[in-house]
C-alpha cells in the first residue's frame, strides 16, 4: 500500500513539475541557445591562455588583443570560436601556434581587414 500511494505522489509531482511554466520556460532557454551563445558567455583571456597554453609574453599579449577585438567588436566571435576549436583539437603544445595561424586566415576570408601582433618576443 505504501509503494502505491509513494508511486502516485512522485507520478503527480513529475507531472507538476513538467508542466509548470516556469520549468517549461527554462527549459525552452536551454535548448534555443546555441553553444556559441554558451561559450561566449564564459569565453575570456584567462580561459584563453589556459586552454591554449600560452607560454610566452607575446603569446598572452596576442591572447589579450584578440580579446580586445571581442570587447570592442571589431572581430566576430563566430571566427574567433571556430579557430578556438581548430587549435583544440590540436596537441597542447601546438594549440596557441594554429590559434594564431588560423585567426588571421579566417578574418580575412570574412572581409575583416586587421592586423595581428607577431607572436615572436622582440628583445630590449
Amino acid at each position: 500500500m505504501k509503494s502505491t500511494t509513494r508511486r502516485n505522489f512522485l507520478r503527480a509531482m513529475l507531472i507538476g513539475a513538467v508542466c509548470s511554466p516556469t520549468v517549461f520556460d527554462l527549459f525552452a532557454e536551454e535548448t534555443a541557445s546555441s553553444p556559441e551563445k554558451k561559450a561566449e558567455s564564459f569565453f575570456s583571456a584567462k580561459v584563453l591562455k589556459l586552454d591554449l597554453y600560452a607560454k610566452t609574453k607575446a603569446e598572452e599579449a596576442y591572447i589579450d588583443y584578440v580579446v580586445k577585438m571581442l570587447d570592442s567588436k571589431k572581430i566576430s566571435f563566430k571566427i574567433v570560436y571556430a579557430s578556438y576549436k581548430y587549435a583544440m583539437k590540436k596537441k597542447k603544445g601546438q594549440r596557441m601556434f594554429y590559434f594564431a595561424r588560423v585567426l588571421p586566415i579566417l578574418s580575412k576570408q570574412s572581409g575583416y581587414k586587421l592586423s595581428f601582433p607577431s607572436l615572436e618576443e622582440k628583445e630590449p
